[in-house]
């Protein structure tokens, strides 16, 4: 596979794979200034019920070029600020799409990885698989949305020593802090991470992506407004055919077969 982006629709799931020659991934400008656009384009792809986020090669991504931003030296500063669009709106673009977002992790996460891994809904992460931030051993602090997520998944304390140490860790504490979902066997990855996906795009769509919409707000909304929404939603939902089919097949106890198109607003 070429160096760069990859973005493809295997039936119904939308798959972005960062890949470099040398398998680390390093975020480099030219990966940083395609990395928006390329989320974006997977979130618009035709008949794309989940997004699917992975790496060719052994690691996901180690993080920042280092190398770049020696080369660049004391215009690393304007580099950043030319390339945080691409790079918010890759974080934005996971985190806010109304489909499923599932990112497949191996190997090396470092830095803006972990920020572009935390926007997603759904993370599954290899025996291999090791973490660290990184960002206060080079004196600067998250992007990619990194100190958002962390906040909201494992708590201000824990996100702030992860930050403060740098500590490298592995898929088991990752699973202990919650900042992954399932952890499996590196040879099984991929596979694990396509065939949930492939799972989830077969799913009652206009059902997911309201059930999303409303646990991701729900830390924001006060609890009586949470619960006017959900009960609005309940009932939109059980408008669609969708949900006829899944009580059918319910108390038929058969597996149901969902229309899986949501409605548009």
């Amino acid at each position: 596979m070429q160096d760069g982006i990859h973005v493809k629709l295997d039936g119904q799931v939308a798959i972005v794979t960062l890949a470099s020659a040398d398998g680390k991934n390093a975020l480099d400008r030219a990966m940083l200034d395609r990395i928006g656009p390329a989320m974006r384009e997977a979130d618009g792809l035709e008949g794309a019920n989940v997004i699917l986020v992975r790496s060719a090669g052994p690691h996901f991504s180690v993080g920042g070029d280092v190398r770049m931003f020696a080369t660049e030296g004391e215009r690393s500063g304007d580099v950043l600020e030319e390339i945080g669009p691409s790079v918010n709106l890759a974080a934005l673009t996971l985190h806010e799409s109304d489909k499923i977002t599932v990112c497949a992790v191996r190997g090396a996460v470092g830095g803006g990885a972990i920020g572009f891994m935390g926007a997603c809904d759904v993370v599954f992460a290899s025996t291999t698989a090791t973490f660290s931030l990184g960002y206060s051993m080079i004196a600067t602090s998250p992007d990619a949305g990194a100190s958002w997520f962390l906040v909201r998944d494992i708590g201000y304390r824990r996100a702030l020593e992860l930050y403060l140490t740098s500590e490298r860790f592995d898929a088991a504490r990752a699973g202990e802090l919650g900042i992954v979902t399932r952890v499996v066997d590196d040879a099984s990855l991929d596979a694990d991470a396509l065939e949930f996906a492939r799972m989830v795009a077969r799913g009652p769509q206009q059902a997911l992506r309201s059930g999303k919409r409303l646990l991701r707000q729900a830390s924001r909304e006060q609890l009586a407004a949470q619960l006017d929404d959900e009960i609005a939603t309940f009932a939109s939902n059980a408008r669609h055919s969708d949900f006829a089919e899944g009580i059918a097949a319910f108390l038929e106890r058969r597996q149901p077969s969902f229309d899986g198109t949501p409605e548009t607003s």
